[in-house]
């Protein structure tokens, strides 16, 4: 089942940071300023050490927690015999808040903002960004999804659905991808568009600490998290945080031991 469930999930995230790759290289919202080859290389490195973490140390998924809760009758949709469909959409809700709120707190709490500041430290926004993520939260954010998963009883298709939809999302908010305007500011009512997100990886610290959300964005606009537009605007707005900007600074192994060599503040 776990080799079966981390096929499907990284079989589909290859498809979509394909599809969403070519789009952003013939409409790019932003002129990059690193050099893709070696960027992305590191990127994808980071992400095979992330995979084989996760295999070796987390011994079962999400998907495979809502079968156990399934089969254990355990959790508060099974303890209050919500309705399956139902189920399935507080579910999607219930996993989309816990990662706002985990969000929140790797930039709240200095020594979470630690691991999570090696993603900011990207001073272009592409595809490839969505695989830098230092292993140890990736770790944290698969164990956070197995505990929320567990406690609630969720539905098994409600976790697959949410899975899929936050994969699709997570390329798709860190796209270097120009949308028509009309499109964006009617989308960005319900889903983190680029632009969103965009926003939050901006060099300005009260922007980089705004637009928490991955799949929705309403969870900003309730919790008060939300800007609209950058201070500068998208193509002249500067990317990144201000350490870590040198090229040096963007290789895999720096990246693996920045939480580690200082204490760095945001």
């Amino acid at each position: 089942m776990n080799d079966y469930n981390a096929w499907l999930q990284w079989g589909f995230f290859l498809l979509v940071f394909l599809i969403l790759a070519i789009w952003e290289s013939n409409r790019p919202r932003r002129t990059l300023s690193q050099v893709k080859r070696l960027r992305w290389l590191n990127h994808f490195s980071l992400c095979g050490i992330n995979i084989t973490l996760s295999h070796y140390v987390i011994p079962f998924f999400a998907i495979s927690s809502a079968l156990w809760a399934q089969n254990h009758d355990f959790g508060i949709l099974v303890t209050l015999d919500v309705n399956h469909y139902i189920a399935i959409f507080v579910t999607i809700l219930a996993l989309d808040l816990a990662l706002y709120i985990f969000h929140v707190l790797m930039h709240r709490l200095p020594a979470l903002w630690q691991l999570h500041q090696i993603h900011h430290t990207d001073t272009d926004l592409d595809a490839s960004t969505a695989l830098r993520f230092h292993p140890l939260e990736f770790l944290l954010l698969l164990w956070m999804r197995i505990g929320v998963v567990t406690l609630l009883g969720a539905p098994i298709l409600g976790v697959v659905a949410y899975e899929l939809i936050f994969i699709g999302m997570l390329v798709f908010n860190h796209c270097n991808i120009k949308l028509h305007p009309l499109r964006e500011r009617q989308l960005r009512w319900l889903l983190v568009t680029p632009d969103v997100h965009r926003i939050h990886h901006s060099l300005n610290e009260k922007e980089h600490n705004s637009n928490l959300g991955f799949v929705f964005s309403f969870w900003d606009r309730l919790l008060g998290t939300y800007i609209a537009e950058p201070l500068l605007g998208h193509p002249a707005m500067r990317l990144g945080l201000a350490f870590g900007r040198n090229s040096r600074e963007q290789w895999l192994d720096r990246l693996i031991v920045m939480p580690f060599r200082r204490r760095l503040k945001k």
